[in-house]
């Protein structure tokens, strides 16, 4: 999950407080300040301390991820992964051989991968875990639909380096993304003098985007409240706000789509029309890739031939031509939910997602 933001050492930070020496071209600091840095330390460790406690599984849940991996069968890190129980979530990005424990419903799919699974689906608690780690590495109650984070849950995570870096969020997921209204806390202590700090309001696509309030939790005080977008606080008025959403929505590839799911290591971009919301569908399938399909949900087939790339160029300066489809569809047809599968370096690789208007997709 998109959460591949997604994407995420409490020890570290004392370390690093105790042993990171002092500069001989600097004064010391004057004492009351350190005492202040040091109680602030220690208020932010316990505050840490207490929102990693949940990562720890119980003796049981431990020796059922240590068992065995969850399987892919298609051998990518993105893609369908099944845990020993036969259940099965959609994962992207995962370093390492993980497994994974799925208490809740299951629904049968088949999937873009050619093959059939029992994923996800439902309300149900998840916990996730790298093979031979002492911690979980993420754990959900919530909402999934068909191996996706869905719907309404409460979710931690942290970034498997150990305990320096985690959050919890409690609020909406819209397909992998955390996008709605919720609440994100986020513990932060790889840099010295990092506070923990809570985000109250709207997001979008896993960013700080809409009206919303950041405290920071080791002192209560309120560090921020009114607009933000795209994970910055927003300086115009809610007028302009709007207008510049609007803009981002139609401009901003990643706002074309929705329900992305990757299978194999392809990466997905691509531009807006020169009419933003009109003009051509266009899919630029990986230059590399071999034996490419494209079909659309309903069972309808894209014709592939060479064409013109819109925004590329060859390194003298001439057009670049490659293997893409470019297709009329009438605005009603939208959202149109599309499958791009090829070959790539011997091995099948799929890409799935709902389309919410023309524009150009690349693939890469």
């Amino acid at each position: 999950m998109k959460i591949s933001r997604i994407p995420l050492v409490i020890l570290l930070t004392l370390f690093l407080f105790a042993c990171g020496g002092s500069n001989q071209d600097e004064p010391p600091a004057e004492p009351e300040t350190a005492m202040e840095e040091v109680a602030e330390h220690v208020q932010a460790e316990v505050l840490n301390a207490e929102a990693v406690e949940p990562f720890r599984p119980t003796e049981l849940e431990a020796k059922f991820l240590d068992a065995a991996a969850a399987v892919n069968s298609s051998g990518h890190t993105n893609g369908y992964f099944t845990n020993p129980d036969g259940v099965t979530g959609y994962f992207t990005n995962y370093e390492l051989p993980f497994n994974f424990i799925w208490e809740g419903g299951t629904k049968t799919v088949t999937a873009i991968d050619g093959q059939t699974y029992q994923v996800m689906d439902g309300e149900g608690r998840l916990m996730i875990k790298y093979m031979g780690d002492d911690l979980l590495l993420q754990r959900y109650e919530g909402g999934f639909s068909e191996g996706m984070w869905h719907g309404y849950g409460h979710y931690l995570s942290r970034n498997g380096q150990g305990l320096s870096n985690s959050f919890v969020y409690t609020g909406e997921f819209n397909y992998d993304e955390m996008e709605g209204r919720g609440v994100f806390n986020d513990y932060d202590f790889y840099m010295i003098g990092a506070s923990p700090t809570e985000y109250k309001g709207e997001l979008k696509k896993t960013e700080f985007h809409g009206q919303g309030t950041e405290t920071d939790l080791s002192t209560g005080e309120v560090t921020y409240k009114g607009l933000w977008f795209l994970g910055r606080p927003y300086g115009g008025t809610r007028e302009q706000w709007l207008e510049d959403d609007a803009e981002y929505e139609l401009r901003d590839p990643h706002c074309q789509y929705t329900r992305l799911i990757i299978v194999g290591t392809v990466e997905v971009g691509g531009y807006a029309n020169d009419r933003p919301a009109e003009g051509f569908l266009t899919i630029i399938p990986p230059e590399d890739a071999k034996n490419v399909e494209i079909s659309e949900a309903g069972g309808r087939s894209f014709t592939i031939g060479l064409m013109r790339h819109p925004a590329r160029k060859t390194p003298d300066g001439s057009d670049l031509y490659l293997n893409g489809s470019i297709e009329d569809i009438p605005a009603t047809a939208y959202p149109l939910t599309l499958t791009v599968a090829f070959e790539r370096e011997g091995k099948r690789e799929a890409v799935r997602l709902t389309i919410k208007r023309p524009f150009i997709l690349e693939l890469s």
